[in-house]
Formats: C-alpha cells, sequence, structure tokens
C-alpha cells in the first residue's frame, strides 16, 4: 500500500512553480556558525573574496526586511555577486551569492514566465558553487532544498534533494540548518516519526534561536 501524502506535500504540489523552496533554504544564512573542519565551507565564513563575502552579506540583510528596501538590497548583491564572479570564475562563494541574490529577487517578485528562465540560472549558480567546492555545507542544503521544492517539470527531483541535504548533515552533523532542512524534507514526504526525531534534534542544537523555534512549530504540526 503506498503511503499516504502528508498536508504539507499536498500543499506544496498545488504551488504552481514553487518558489517558496528560497524561503527555506536561504532561512539558514540568518544564522551565523564557524566551521568545525579547514575543509567545511559555509555562507558566513571568511572564505571567498571580498566582492563574494559582500554580496552574501547583502542577500542576508535582505532576508530582514521587506518592500522597496529587499528589492534594493538584493539587486545590489546581485550585482555584487556578478563582479565578484567575473574577477574570479572559481570563486565557490561568489557563485552561491548569485543562487543567494537572484533566489531571493524571484521569490520576492513571484511566478512569470521570465523567472521560470532564471531558474536555470539559479540552479547552475548553485550546481558551479558546489562544483568548486564540494563540501560546502549552505550550497548542499540550498540545492537540496530547490530539488525539493521545484517541480519536475523545472527539473525538481526530491530524492536527490534528500541526499544532499543528508550529505550536508553528515558533513557538518551539529549544524541546526542542515537537520532542520531534513526534517522538513522528512515531514513532506510523510515520515513523521523520523520528522520527529530531527526537529528534537535541532531543538537540542540551538535553544532559544530561530531555527529551533521553527523545529518546534514543525513538532507541533506533525502531532508532537
Amino acid at each position: 500500500m503506498s503511503r499516504q501524502r502528508s498536508p504539507r506535500r499536498r500543499a506544496r504540489s498545488r504551488s504552481t512553480i514553487g518558489f517558496l523552496f528560497f524561503t527555506f533554504t536561504l532561512g539558514a544564512l540568518a544564522a551565523p556558525l564557524r566551521a568545525g573542519a579547514t575543509d567545511l565551507v559555509f555562507a558566513r565564513d571568511d572564505t571567498g573574496g571580498a566582492l563574494a563575502r559582500e554580496a552574501v552579506a547583502l542577500c542576508m540583510r535582505a532576508v530582514t526586511v521587506q518592500g522597496d528596501e529587499r528589492t534594493t538590497l538584493l539587486e545590489q548583491g546581485l550585482a555584487v555577486a556578478e563582479r565578484a564572479v567575473a574577477a574570479s570564475d572559481r570563486d565557490a562563494k561568489a557563485h552561491f551569492a548569485i543562487f543567494c541574490n537572484l533566489g531571493r529577487k524571484l521569490e520576492s517578485e513571484g511566478p512569470s514566465l521570465a523567472a521560470l528562465a532564471e531558474v536555470k540560472r539559479v540552479r547552475a549558480a548553485v550546481d558551479r558553487a558546489i562544483a568548486l567546492e564540494p563540501n560546502f555545507v549552505d550550497a548542499l542544503i540550498a540545492k537540496g532544498a530547490m530539488l525539493v521544492r521545484l517541480p519536475a517539470m523545472l527539473g525538481g527531483d526530491a530524492d536527490e534533494g534528500e541526499r544532499l541535504i543528508r550529505q550536508a548533515v553528515e558533513l557538518a552533523p551539529d549544524y541546526p540548518q542542515a537537520r532542520l532542512q531534513l526534517a522538513k524534507v522528512l515531514a513532506e514526504k510523510g515520515d513523521a516519526e523520523a520528522a520527529l526525531s530531527e526537529a528534537r534534534s535541532v531543538i537540542a542544537l540551538a535553544p532559544g534561536k530561530r531555527e529551533a523555534s521553527e523545529a518546534v512549530q514543525l513538532a507541533h504540526e506533525l502531532g508532537s
């Protein structure tokens, strides 16, 4: 007998394009974390060039505001990210900054034919970031969430998305955002028990933080 889809998955299936995946992905940038190993890369560490770091910072600032101010910050961030890529195409954080700023911009603007065309650029940017830095934890989470949220006709692949998020958890098991994203994916696919387990891990790892609040809300939605 096939597993009944959860209300969260049914709601996602009704979404026209699935741009909400940017909300799930880029929320991770609000929480700083120092890499625990030298070969790991995070969005807010000191790797990458100055322009790339500036572009990521602009994207993170945009998360905290609304309206015209958000639009302005994202446009500035995208312009700086493009300059960073032009300066060094091998700067993984520069490509991630394009994903961050353009993704947020598309989310703010909402579904359109023009936005559909830009999805390929967003995907290419995060793909390039991971190709350059395979242990870029936030990029793995970002791509995983994107693949889970996007419809298949736009390149979505829930199984591959979950695999990437699990890879991020393996690389950084104490990173609350990685486990939070995994909990959300498991909830989407209807695995409530596993989702609750991950949510509890997030609550233990990040007491009083935004990630813990989201995990508590998720646990409540799952009936815990």
